[in-house]
């Protein structure tokens, strides 16, 4: 097993269980992550979470700035008297579900962040959802995760890990997992594995559809993911059996199937035949 990381002992800090706060130990987990994140001297970095600052300190290395978003009062005090030396390096107690970048000085007019951090696992899927809201601004997003999660969105139709995060991560992102890391690597050591993922912001519109009409859909027709896709539709629009098994073959979907074999093009053809349906 992996030693507890020194800060811990020199400032007393003790983690915090209720913010889900697992401090990465492993420096070769470390490196390849500051590798996968493929800095430069001109990048501007926002960084979810400073923790002890075992990233943090390799971020200011590495990049011409550094902005890191911590919401325990006990770690940006550390934080800050351990990196002190770096004059491109800023901290910022705040919750990262209440920053928005561009009121952020400095970096306000960034169109290129590199986001990266290590989320904790309850509220991972909210901080990504805000970060998409954000995206004009963003490159992309390097965070390590929860496995199970990271399997989700990128998961294809057809798997059982497909469903609406998997949409929506594809609509707004190109995703990927970089590479898994074992829970072994974390201190305290969580319940369970991990890995980094890597989200690559889309620039340009990939899918000729609002977001709203589309994610309306799919959330009806994953309503209850036992049942096939026209029975959540009858139940989540209350609109004629006949007329949906219709506009399901118009779409080229078989009405018998359920949600998890259906591609994100073949959802967005089902939203604009409902849509123009009335």
């Amino acid at each position: 097993m992996l030693r507890p990381p020194l800060f811990l002992h020199r400032y007393h800090f003790f983690p915090k269980k209720r913010w889900g706060q697992h401090f990465l130990v492993d420096d070769e987990v470390k490196e390849r992550i500051i590798n996968s994140a493929e800095l430069s001297s001109e990048d501007i970095v926002v960084e979810i979470g400073g923790g002890g600052g075992v990233l943090t300190e390799e971020l200011a290395k590495r990049s011409k700035k550094v902005v890191t978003i911590e919401k325990d009062r006990e770690l940006v005090k550390i934080l800050k008297e351990k990196l002190r030396d770096f004059s491109n390096l800023e901290i910022l107690e705040k919750d990262i579900l209440k920053v928005r970048f561009k009121d952020i000085k400095d970096i306000e007019r960034a169109e290129e962040l590199k986001v990266i951090g290590n989320l904790p696992y309850y509220i991972s899927t909210p901080i990504i959802f805000h970060l998409f809201e954000q995206r004009e601004r963003i490159k992309f997003i390097l965070i390590c995760v929860q496995k199970e999660l990271g399997e989700r969105l990128v998961a294809q139709p057809g798997s059982k890990n497909y469903g609406i995060l998997s949409i929506k991560a594809r609509f707004f992102s190109h995703p990927r997992i970089v590479f898994d890391i074992p829970r072994r690597c974390f201190f305290p050591v969580p319940q369970v594995d991990s890995c980094l993922l890597r989200l690559d912001i889309l620039k340009e519109k990939r899918y000729a559809i609002e977001e709203d009409v589309l994610f309306r859909t799919v959330e009806v027709c994953f309503a209850q993911r036992r049942k096939t896709i026209l029975n959540n539709l009858v139940q989540g629009f209350s609109m004629d059996k006949g007329l949906l098994k219709r506009v399901l073959k118009e779409a080229g979907i078989d009405y018998r199937e359920r949600p998890e074999a259906v591609s994100i093009e073949k959802f967005i053809l089902l939203a604009n035949r409902l849509r123009s349906t009335g």
